[in-house]
């Protein structure tokens, strides 16, 4: 979607004498970009590819839930998932705003979502807890590490997160503020890869401009599978059925911003 569309809706607005025209489009932008591309497509405009066509007629009523997935070729559980494991794989972080500047958010990952969009695309959400940075600052450690204390929570009505804008974090115990304070540490990985389900540049990821590179594969019913073990030959199974979400609230508060089609899994504990 390209900034055509919001200049359009802003003229829209002044024409019909808005006031405060920023407020209006907030609320109003996702109906009137709905309408405005069922029209164009019925008059057979090239302005809307299926991209576009998907992002606008949004999502289909039902909800994926996962407990695992790999995005660009990281694996992530869910801190539930994870217990009982030596490694570890919830530990995400996130830049984003708070108080008018741009910060990196720690947390771990809670629960994986995946909403079904028009032209068989897909839209990959995490859900986290995030550690409050604000009542107890990190503190730069040895080496420019970063240590956080992990004992109080914030943006709880607020802890929803794009899958493709995550990193993935580890957490070790801090030996010298020892308590609840950990060493956040970040790794360059060695990306999973499988030639025959990889697609970052596949057909059907939703480019809205970022950087989005996530292996898929889908099966004959639609959803997306993830072998438990990366040592297989294939990253796909046919054994297991994802957990299916249908709370309309549920659903309404994922309906934020996309990302290209992802690869979830539900697998089988070892």
């Amino acid at each position: 979607m390209s900034q055509q569309h919001f200049s359009e809706h802003e003229d829209v607005l002044e024409a019909q004498g808005v006031g405060n025209i920023a407020n209006r489009q907030q609320q109003e932008f996702a109906t009137w970009l709905r309408q405005r591309v069922i029209d164009l497509r019925k008059d057979g405009s090239s302005q809307v590819s299926d991209c576009l066509y998907a992002l606008a007629i949004g999502p289909y009523k039902k909800l994926h839930k996962y407990s695992g997935c790999i995005i660009g070729g990281v694996r992530f559980l869910t801190k539930e998932r994870e217990e009982g494991r030596k490694t570890q794989n919830s530990g995400v972080c996130v830049e984003g705003p708070h108080k008018g500047k741009i910060i990196t958010y720690y947390g771990t990952l809670t629960d994986i979502y995946v909403l079904d969009y028009p032209n068989d695309r897909q839209v990959a959400f995490f859900m986290c807890d995030w550690y409050d940075l604000e009542r107890n600052k990190p503190v730069i450690i040895d080496n420019d590490f970063v240590s956080i204390n992990i004992s109080k929570r914030w943006y709880t009505d607020d802890n929803y997160v794009l899958a493709s804008q995550v990193k993935q974090v580890f957490y070790v115990p801090d030996t010298k503020l020892k308590g609840n304070w950990q060493v956040v540490q970040k790794v360059n990985h060695r990306h999973l890869f499988d030639p025959e389900v990889w697609s970052a540049g596949s057909e059907s990821a939703l480019d809205i401009g970022a950087n989005e590179d996530i292996a898929f594969q889908e099966e004959e019913g639609g959803d997306i599978v993830l072998d438990d073990t990366f040592e297989a030959n294939t990253l796909s199974r046919d054994d297991v059925i994802p957990e299916i979400v249908s709370d309309p609230k549920e659903i309404a508060s994922l309906k934020e911003g996309l990302v290209s089609r992802s690869e979830c899994e539900e697998e089988t504990e070892n």
